[in-house]
């Protein structure tokens, strides 16, 4: 289940800063997997797959983003946004058998170990758009076309990527109805 607010909030006549939160709770499930003793086992033997129980963890993000308009064409934007992922939660106790015959005990609250992390990213980009214009029949076809750079600056708690991302995006607005 997900959950998204946005609000919009004009600062003055050109600076606007949108909010947008979400919440997600996630939904218990069944998976099939090979237990580790500890989070550095990467090669597990088949003895260790066990049907667990898993509930992965629910995520909260807050976005701000600020938006300048310099003029009728051109803005200038920013964000800010923070995620939060709670840790997963795997349940399960196994008596295995290990290669040499013994009995070994596996925990599947080991495969949740490092699943909590916290992420902060920014970003910057600028919008090039004729839709004011169009609006005050100085322009014939209302488009935008914007770039955007935003980065990881920050991750803790467990394992989160550096993510760096340029992303450039077109929107054409035609009416498909009317006039």
């Amino acid at each position: 289940m997900t959950g998204v607010q946005t609000c919009a909030l004009p600062i003055c006549p050109h600076l606007w800063i949108s909010l947008v939160a979400g919440y997600t709770s996630q939904m218990a499930d069944q998976l099939v997997l090979r237990i580790p003793d500890s989070p550095s086992q990467v090669i597990l033997a088949s003895y260790r797959q066990e049907t667990v129980q898993r509930k992965v963890g629910d995520m909260f993000d807050l976005q701000v983003n600020p938006r300048w308009t310099l003029n009728d064409y051109i803005a200038i934007s920013g964000q800010y946004y923070y995620r939060h992922k709670s840790a997963d939660a795997y349940t399960g106790v196994f008596t295995a058998t290990d290669l040499a015959g013994n009995a070994i005990s596996l925990n599947a609250a080991m495969l949740g170990a490092y699943s909590e992390a916290s992420e902060h990213r920014l970003g910057i980009g600028a919008t090039y758009s004729t839709v004011a214009t169009v609006a005050k029949h100085k322009s014939g076809l209302p488009f935008d076309i914007s770039f955007f750079h935003y980065e990881t600056t920050l991750g803790s708690l467990g394992r989160v990527p550096k993510i760096s991302v340029d992303q450039v995006t077109m929107r054409v607005y035609q009416r498909v109805f009317g006039r």
